[in-house]
């Protein structure tokens, strides 16, 4: 006869009963490229009939919570706090970046005031390794972020199309910018630029202000350890360009106060405050440091105000600057003339600064009838 002792611990389902399957012996990565980002997701699945929370933290260099969790950060307490309904799931994300070569270690560490599972560590490792990236810019793949033309400005968005410029998407919403996004580095004349966006074909940088006001620059992407040649810009104190919505084709213009997007099925009429938000305003007063969100006080106005017409009538332009608290974004504000041109349902509106003028965007447009 074989004898085996047997234990176990009975739980309550009228409590908060914490489960985290499939994690105990830890989360391993695996290889990740050097600058690229690796995922791994985990469950926190409360089994009872009581709320439970928990705190969720990583250490360790390289690894971190990503959204949703991330979302969920409380700074004082350096943790994630999460809350978990009675027999509720949350599915949460783990990361490892490499920012170098070899073996990393990490821990996740939960939290909880479930009685059956109050602290658990879950190991965490990976290997960074050297990416195999060529990037490659396209030639004249260099172009504004809004009307997609070659010529720029100090300060505004752009986009770099090529080949191999990146491991995979990734998108920040850090502020200021950073000048390394996904292992990718674009120089502009040297100068590191902020970058918004990366992936394999493209991305979306902000010219510095560092750049020069007007002549060409050079710029240089860098990924995975490999740089590209150099691609010439033309750089000018004014490119400005009508951001427009990649799904309507429409321009993004909003009505003033209420902030409306003008569009097919809300357009513009005579006398509309209208505010249009455009890159390529290069020449500005009091402009901010690059990367940085503008500030709202002193507001960067153009030194050279701009001239907005629709249908071939001037409007009226109470200001032409930066957005506050935006990135390389610019706005315009005008009003509409009232009458305007007769339209059969757009009209072609037009952004000049000096003689340097935008490609003509159709702006949606109402004309009542007397």
């Amino acid at each position: 006869m074989v004898q085996v002792q047997l234990s176990g611990v009975g739980l309550d389902r009228n409590q908060g009963i914490l489960d985290v399957p499939n994690v105990t012996e830890g989360l391993g990565f695996g290889d990740v490229n050097e600058g690229d980002t690796g995922r791994i997701y985990f469950s926190l699945i409360n089994r009872g009939e009581l709320p439970v929370n928990v705190s969720a933290s990583v250490e360790g260099d390289g690894f971190s919570l990503g959204p949703p969790a991330a979302a969920l950060f409380v700074a004082s307490a350096g943790q994630e706090a999460i809350a978990l309904a009675a027999n509720e799931q949350r599915d949460l994300e783990v990361r490892f970046a490499p920012i170098r070569t070899g073996d990393f270690a990490g821990t996740l560490r939960l939290t909880s005031d479930a009685p059956n599972l109050a602290n658990l560590d879950v190991p965490l490792s990976g290997c960074g390794v050297a990416a195999t990236l060529n990037p490659v810019i396209s030639a004249g793949g260099i172009v504004d972020a809004a009307s997609f033309q070659g010529a720029l400005a100090r300060g505004g968005t752009a986009s770099l199309f090529g080949s191999g410029l990146s491991p995979s998407i990734e998108i920040t919403s850090l502020v200021p910018l950073p000048t390394r996004l996904n292992g990718v580095e674009v120089r502009v004349d040297g100068v590191p630029a902020p970058l918004f966006f990366t992936s394999e074909s493209q991305v979306n940088f902000q010219m510095p202000f560092e750049a020069p006001l007007s002549g060409s620059v050079n710029v240089v992407v860098r990924s995975g350890g490999s740089a590209s040649s150099g691609e010439v810009v033309a750089v000018q104190p004014y490119a400005p360009a009508v951001f427009v919505n990649p799904g309507t084709g429409e321009p993004i213009i909003t009505r003033h106060p209420g902030g409306e997007l003008i569009a097919a099925d809300d357009p513009a009429r005579p006398g509309d405050v209208l505010i249009i938000f455009v890159t390529g305003i290069g020449d500005v007063n009091n402009p901010p440091a690059t990367g940085s969100a503008t500030p709202a006080s002193p507001i960067p106005t153009a030194r050279v105000p701009p001239m907005v017409t629709v249908g071939g009538a001037e409007t009226q332009v109470f200001f032409g600057g930066l957005a506050p608290f935006f990135v390389g974004l610019g706005q315009i504000n005008i009003q509409l003339p009232d009458p305007l041109p007769q339209s059969p349902g757009a009209l072609p509106l037009v952004v000049s600064f000096d003689g340097s003028a935008a490609a003509p965007v159709q702006l949606p447009v109402i004309i009542p009838v007397p």
